[in-house]
C-alpha cells in the first residue's frame, strides 16, 4: 500500500521517514517530493500500511502535525 505523508519538517531525510514508519511494519521505499514537504511511503502488507495510517495521522514529528493518507495509485 503506498501511503502519502504530508507537513512533515524538511529536514527530516528518507531513512529517517523509514525509520518512523518501520514500527509499524515493513517499509519497501521512501520517496520525498524535492521543494515540498511530502513523501510517499510504499509497505508491502496492507495491515502494517493500516495501522501506520491509523496511528501517525495527526501525530507529532519533530514538533510538527503530520497528515498520513492512502494514496490513490
Amino acid at each position: 500500500m503506498k501511503l502519502r505523508v504530508e507537513g512533515y519538517p524538511g529536514i527530516i531525510s528518507e531513512k529517517e521517514i523509514a525509520k518512523i514508519f518501520s514500527r509499524y511494519g515493513a517499509v519497501e521505499k521512501v520517496e520525498k517530493e524535492r521543494g515540498r514537504n511530502r513523501a510517499r511511503v510504499t509497505m508491502p502488507y496492507d495491515y502494517q500500511a493500516t495501522k501506520a495510517l491509523k496511528e501517525l495521522d495527526g501525530s507529532k514529528v519533530f514538533g510538527r502535525i503530520v497528515r498520513v493518507s492512502k494514496e490513490n495509485s
